[in-house]
């Protein structure tokens, strides 16, 4: 309904988090707010890199984001802090870096990345304003300053980046190992000796599921579950109890009057060569010569553009970018775009991606947008600006309410116009009404004890919920009925474990007396042959998955080879080379350029942990960075990672 608010995956109010991920150049660093700022003695500061700082409150505030969005859990907090922690003091020293080589980024570029991740705030290319936006940012907790220094550093890590990690060398000894690597095929006879393979031939009789029933009632509790009331703010129908009257919106209109001047636009597809060093430049013009030609002998655009064009976010619609205005692309895209005449094609146009081939399809003078015309979207950015304000506050005044009386859940939810439901037993994973299954509000509501209050929770489809517990009820031994069939599943699986390994010993001794033959053995015992067909590392093995679960030895191993037992997990398997067929060196040329862009960019993130790891070690003995290992231990001991 309203799309500025939809637009995010998780509330406005409560998700500075998902606003910092898009800024920034990895995760962990933007969850952090007032990086860069000047050091604080008040604050437990783990480590100083230049004047900026990296606090334990930093730290636990991106754990608390991060686990409230599912990218952590509680088992692999401690495991994973001393990395996270690393390669912090890693970026920051990145960041100090980039400032000190004086790397700087223009207001320009500052605009053109605020308008790529948030294009909500650019409705149809157009800025909503400086009052929505300062709001918006104001309802993540940010200020327009922090929110832009921040994306102004961003950019600058950017730069460094290429500065010092591009312009890697792949050999073409290189390329053809890693050709090979790839395409070489293997051809397997599996047998595979796994419980699930058995389960079939076993049973388990109904009075031996009871006799385990009886003897282990204490494996067997019914949840713990709860009763309480819920209270939901939800977007569609706060939106529409908001009255907005024509005279608003004709008094909005007329505020913005150059909002409704539509730029010149025109619609066009490309089809992009790409050629990022000099090394590419020479093949990536021929190759987009010869593109060109067919497209003036007749050959379709679109198919073309699928086939061959580089640019991945528009060759799979055919090369097709739909409407773009001025100031969207680079300068030789945009002249060449704005001068051709509709359906006409350029010639090769030449910019820092690479080489083009364009086509105007339609073209659109600028105009004034007449009221009647926007005045339905009009309506909608007035409710917008309104909800971003209303629905946090009710959220909040609806939960200050029930601290005071958590009895009146109800009342409160019908004196604020919200919406109110009532669970009267429900455990975790159970449905729940209005808000459905809700994995992230369970979290909250199953913790809380009886009169608890939750934090208000974002929960899909635009909704904030707030609850209260009633009544709890503790676990129960569960009826025979209600777990014969788990106990079933329990002992079937069981039974075929220890038929799996059987029959595994079985073939074990029989494999030797039929010289290692996997086929006969297995023919002499009834078992499943599994033909893998020639497969490469990156194919699948029907019933069996990657062939890389039996490594990379796999690939080395000459035909006739006999392997097992080998387990993985819970599954055992045989298997036996029936054949090997080596890369065809004549498909080289058409995977070589995916070939180098992969091995460039695995060089380009080897260059770059170097680069942290020596800038590191040097800025430390610099004195540029100091750590504190007190504030460090008792960081790690607060996770349980000491």
């Amino acid at each position: 309904m309203f799309d500025l608010f939809r637009s995010r995956t998780k509330s406005v109010r409560y998700l500075l988090g998902g606003l910092l991920s898009l800024v920034a150049l990895s995760m962990v660093v933007t969850l952090i707010p007032g990086f860069g700022t000047p050091s604080n003695p008040n604050r437990d500061v783990l480590a100083t890199i230049g004047d900026t700082e990296l606090t334990s409150a930093q730290i636990h505030r991106s754990i608390s984001i991060q686990m409230r969005e599912g990218k952590l859990s509680n088992d692999s907090v401690k495991y994973m802090l001393p990395q996270m922690v690393n390669q912090l003091v890693a970026e920051f020293a990145t960041m100090y870096e980039a400032q000190r080589m004086g790397l700087t980024a223009t207001d320009a570029e500052v605009v053109d990345t605020i308008r790529g991740l948030l294009p909500q705030m650019f409705p149809e290319g157009k800025f909503v304003g400086g009052q929505v936006y300062k709001s918006f940012l104001e309802s993540n907790g940010m200020s327009v300053q922090e929110f832009e220094a921040n994306v102004r550093k961003q950019i600058v890590l950017r730069k460094l980046q290429a500065v010092a990690f591009e312009g890697e060398v792949v050999s073409p000894g290189e390329v053809e190992a890693e050709f090979k690597r790839r395409n070489a095929k293997v051809n397997i006879n599996v047998v595979e000796f796994a419980p699930s393979v058995f389960l079939s031939q076993v049973s388990v009789p109904k009075a031996e599921l009871e006799d385990f029933y009886n003897k282990n009632q204490a494996r067997f509790m019914t949840q713990p579950k709860r009763a309480f009331d819920l209270i939901v703010v939800d977007e569609v129908k706060l939106g529409e109890s908001i009255p907005v009257s024509e005279a608003a919106l004709r008094q909005a209109y007329n505020e913005q009057p150059a909002r409704w001047q539509s730029e010149e636009r025109v619609k066009v597809r490309h089809i992009l060569v790409k050629a990022m060093d000099a090394a590419e430049k020479a093949a990536a013009k021929k190759k987009a010569e010869d593109l060109l030609q067919q497209l003036k002998g007749g050959a379709d655009f679109a198919e073309l553009a699928k086939k061959n064009s580089d640019d991945p976010g528009s060759k799979d619609r055919g090369g097709d970018l739909d409407w773009v205005v001025k100031g969207q692309t680079v300068p030789n895209f945009e002249k060449t775009a704005f001068s051709l005449k509709p359906k006409e094609l350029s010639g090769l146009v030449e910019t820092e991606f690479g080489f083009h081939i364009i086509q105007t399809m339609e073209r659109e003078a600028g105009k004034v947008k007449s009221f009647d015309e926007v005045k339905a979207d009009l309506g909608l950015e007035v409710k917008r600006r309104q909800l971003f304000e209303r629905m946090p506050a009710l959220a909040d005044q609806a939960r200050a309410e029930l601290l005071k009386t958590p009895k009146q859940a109800e009342a409160i939810a019908q004196k604020l116009g919200l919406t109110f439901a009532r669970v009267e037993r429900a455990g975790p994973g159970d449905p729940l009404p209005v808000i459905g299954l809700q994995q992230q509000f369970d979290a909250v509501i199953y913790g809380a004890p009886v009169g608890g209050v939750t934090d208000v929770v974002q929960v899909p489809g635009n909704r904030l919920v707030v609850g209260v517990v009633n009544t709890i009820f503790p676990a129960q031994p569960s009826k025979f009925s209600e777990v014969e069939s788990q106990i079933q599943t329990m002992l079937k699986e069981q039974k075929a474990a220890v038929m799996a390994e059987q029959k595994m010993r079985e073939f074990e001794k029989k494999l030797a007396e039929n010289n290692k033959d996997v086929v006969k053995t297995a023919k002499a015992m009834g078992l499943k042959v599994i033909e893998s067909g020639d497969v490469a590392r990156t194919g699948e093995i029907a019933g069996v998955g990657s062939p890389m679960i039996f490594g990379e030895v796999l690939f080395t191993h000459p035909v006739g080879f006999t392997v097992g037992p080998y387990r993985v997990a819970q599954r055992t398997f045989f298997y036996q080379m029936a054949g090997r067929k080596e890369a065809d060196m004549a498909e080289l040329p058409l995977q070589r350029e995916t070939i180098v862009t992969t091995l460039r960019g695995q060089k380009s993130q080897a260059r770059r942990e170097l680069f942290e790891d020596g800038l590191v070690q040097a800025l430390t003995k610099q004195g540029k960075i100091k750590v504190s290992e007190e504030a460090m231990k008792r960081l790690l001991a607060a996770y349980g990672a000491a």
